[in-house]
């Protein structure tokens, strides 16, 4: 919509690769800086491949990765925090882990992700030049009896209702929407093995119990400190939720007796009281 007033960037860690369908003038380039921009770039351990040799040996070639006019800022700017990785973390990174189901990737996804590590990749313009469209298999939706979204096992693991579409509420003050706090919970699947398993090596234990005593009736909480329910406080529900997957370890779910439930609760409470 036109040139920009100013831009400021961090560019961090970034890995370039040139591709098959690659000019060859820009084989080393990460962008063209567009002189009426104003572009003010901090810059830091960026990679470029452009070689297309089918080998990940990309090379730091700093300032010269980018073309027309910039100003070089030598101070990264002070805009929100990010957790940075290296050019090669970062790239690693991306092929574990993108796409909607990076662990049961469809045939589209399998040979984006094969045509970036083989450099076999094209611009293309039909479908037809790479098979057709695939036919996809759409798996099996889990249970979501109110249709809002969220699955039944999840909203009664959480505390809120499998029976009403409460998609738009929220389960504590952080303002995020229900529907939201499932989505976030979808991203961590992979670092999140299971409700009350607060120090995550895969079974829910007195040691994750222990986390909570610790942290009990303490706010601004996160998962990590048995906030199991994302209300923002560690608490009774939190440690309803614990009860409720006692035992559960990643070779299987047994499901505690009811009496057995009961004597946790109580057991709970009471090292949670001596540690007040």
């Amino acid at each position: 919509s036109g040139a920009s007033l100013r831009v400021e960037m961090n560019y961090v860690g970034n890995y370039i690769i040139a591709g098959p369908d690659t000019d060859s003038s820009w084989r080393y380039r990460a962008f063209d800086a567009n002189s009426p921009n104003n572009c003010h770039i901090y810059q830091l351990l960026n990679l470029v491949d452009g070689d297309r040799d089918g080998n990940r040996d990309g090379v730091n070639i700093g300032w010269t990765m980018f073309s027309d006019t910039y100003t070089k800022v030598y101070t990264p700017y002070a805009f929100s925090p990010v957790a940075t990785q290296t050019a090669t973390d970062a790239y690693n990174t991306v092929l574990d882990d993108v796409g909607a189901t990076p662990w049961n990737r469809d045939t589209i996804d399998a040979g984006i992700i094969s045509d970036v590590i083989n450099e076999t990749g094209h611009v293309i313009d039909s479908q037809s030049e790479v098979g057709g469209w695939p036919v996809l298999d759409p798996g099996t939706a889990p249970v979501d009896t109110d249709q809002d979204g969220m699955p039944d096992n999840w909203e009664l693991w959480y505390g809120t209702s499998p029976a009403t579409a409460d998609n738009n509420g929220s389960l504590g003050p952080n303002t995020y929407t229900n529907l939201e706090q499932y989505l976030q919970w979808i991203i961590d699947a992979d670092t999140i093995s299971h409700p009350g398993d607060a120090n995550r090596n895969d079974a829910v234990s007195i040691g994750d119990l222990s986390i909570m005593a610790a942290n009990w009736n303490q706010a601004g909480m996160g998962w990590e400190d048995s906030d199991f329910n994302n209300d923002g406080e560690v608490s009774i529900g939190d440690l309803s939720i614990m009860a409720a997957n006692w035992n559960w370890s990643w070779s299987g779910e047994p499901i505690p007796e009811p009496i057995s439930l009961a004597m946790l609760g109580l057991g709970g409470l009471a090292l949670l009281r001596r540690r007040r």
